[in-house]
């Protein structure tokens, strides 16, 4: 992946704000919420990339206050993947992610440095 783990800002291009509805910036927002859940915080970032202004347009305070809780999980999950490289806190356990290796849309080394995290986190508590 070209953009992979290097956030929000490498994800944003030029896209027009969405007209969305809001009952469609619930869903996205839970959609957000699932990718924070299993891991999959590069598809986090390209969702709030594409998709943050067009929730934040509708100027509903309880939307954009889960878009700001997500936005602070994705830049905390952002640290450690600095430190432990990409992927390394995929959910390995969760279905989608195993959807996703299966289908082979998560890296081999976006696996390995999920399991050596895990490895790391078990060993020394972070």
């Amino acid at each position: 992946m070209k953009n992979e783990g290097q956030g929000i800002e490498a994800a944003r291009t030029s896209l027009p704000i969405r007209n969305l509805s809001p009952n469609v910036a619930d869903t996205v927002l839970r959609s957000m919420q699932l990718s924070a859940d299993d891991g999959s915080f590069d598809t986090l970032a390209l969702m709030i990339a594409h998709l943050g202004e067009s929730i934040e347009a509708l100027q509903d305070r309880h939307q954009i206050d889960r878009l700001i809780d997500l936005k602070r999980i994705l830049e905390s999950a952002q640290s450690k993947e600095k430190l432990y490289g990409v992927g390394c806190l995929l959910n390995l356990h969760c279905s989608s992610v195993q959807r996703k290796i299966a289908r082979g849309w998560i890296s081999k080394s976006q696996i390995r440095n999920a399991e050596n995290y895990t490895n790391c986190v078990v060993k020394d508590g972070d």
